[in-house]
C-alpha cells in the first residue's frame, strides 16, 4: 500500500513538474514580440495586438475608408499582396501574426492585414498597392523548414473576409 501511495506521489510530481516547465519561449509568448519594418508595411509578432485586432475587426469606427484586397500570391518563402485602396491616400499597412503556426499538417499561420492612414476618405479613384512579404524575415523564429510547408490565412481587418493560401498559392480576389 505504501509503495502504491509513493508511486501515485511520484507520478503526479513528474506531471506537476512537466506542467509548469513548459518551454515559454516558444513564438507567440510574451518574451517574443517583435516587428520587422519594411517600405509600406510593418509585420508585428504579438498576441496582444492580434487579440486588438481580433476584438475590433470590421468596425466602422476603425476603418474610415474602403479597401481590400485583390491578389495573394506565395512563390516560395515570398508572399504578395495586392491591395486596392483610394489614389491620394499615404497607406501604412500592419500586418499582424499572434505568434502561432496551428499544429496541424500543413500548419497554418494566421495574419490580420491592417490599413492605416491619417485624413484619407473613400473616392471613385483608387491605386493598387503590392505588398512584398519576406516570409523568412518577417517569421524569424520560425525554422525554414517549417515555414516551407507552412499555410497562410490573410484576415483583412475592415471586412470579415478570409484568404487563404495554400502551398505556393495564386488566388484572386472576385466580388
Amino acid at each position: 500500500m505504501k509503495n502504491n501511495i509513493l508511486n501515485l506521489a511520484l507520478t503526479v510530481g513528474v506531471l506537476l513538474s512537466a506542467l509548469f516547465s513548459c518551454d515559454t519561449n516558444t513564438p507567440g509568448a510574451q518574451e517574443n514580440k517583435y516587428s520587422v519594418a519594411a517600405e509600406r508595411y510593418t509585420f508585428y509578432a504579438d498576441a496582444d495586438k492580434y487579440k486588438e485586432a481580433t476584438t475590433g475587426r470590421a468596425d466602422k469606427d476603425q476603418c474610415k475608408f474602403t479597401w481590400k484586397v485583390l491578389k495573394v500570391n506565395r512563390n516560395g518563402n515570398v508572399l504578395t499582396i495586392d491591395i486596392s485602396r483610394p489614389s491620394g491616400c499615404d497607406v501604412k499597412y500592419e500586418i499582424i501574426w499572434d505568434g502561432i503556426i496551428l499544429e496541424s499538417y500543413p500548419g497554418v499561420a494566421n495574419v490580420f492585414l491592417k490599413a492605416q492612414s491619417e485624413n484619407c476618405t473613400n473616392q471613385a479613384d483608387t491605386t493598387t498597392d503590392k505588398l512584398v512579404v519576406d516570409l523568412e524575415a518577417a517569421f524569424k523564429d520560425i525554422k525554414p523548414s517549417t515555414l516551407k510547408d507552412t499555410n497562410f490565412n490573410i484576415r483583412e481587418f475592415c471586412a470579415t473576409k478570409d484568404i487563404q493560401c495554400e502551398k505556393n498559392c495564386d488566388v484572386t480576389i472576385t466580388n
